[in-house]
């Protein structure tokens, strides 16, 4: 049997007026869904990050404030010129493409990408 049927099987879902869910995008098929340029990882990894600091401003500023920096990041990243090159995608910052050291890394995107 497969795994994932027997999780979802012994999970008991109850239902609950806590307020509204967010559903937020991550992973490299937003961008490239034909994964032609072997950069699924990176663009993952930045996605992942990207959205926990949206869920962070959620809990700390408002929903409101979340869903605009969501779709602000998410256009910082398509407007990247992902895989030029030597494009510092492993974290060097050394790239064309404006990421910054890997030292400065954290959740907030503009500690990693490029802003204007």
């Amino acid at each position: 049997a497969d795994f994932s049927e027997a999780m979802v099987k012994n999970t008991h879902l109850e239902p609950t007026n806590t307020g509204i869910a967010m559903a937020l995008p991550v992973g490299d098929a937003l961008q490239e869904p034909n994964w032609t340029q072997g950069l699924g990882i990176n663009r993952g990894f930045h996605t992942a990050m990207n959205q926990a600091f949206v869920c962070l401003l959620a809990r700390e500023k408002s929903l409101l404030a979340a869903v605009a920096e969501s779709c602000a990041v998410h256009k910082r990243m398509l407007d990247m010129k992902w895989g030029m090159g030597h494009s510092g995608l492993a974290g060097s910052g050394s790239g064309k493409i404006g990421l910054k050291p890997f030292k400065k890394w954290d959740t907030d995107p503009r500690n990693r990408i490029p802003y204007k």
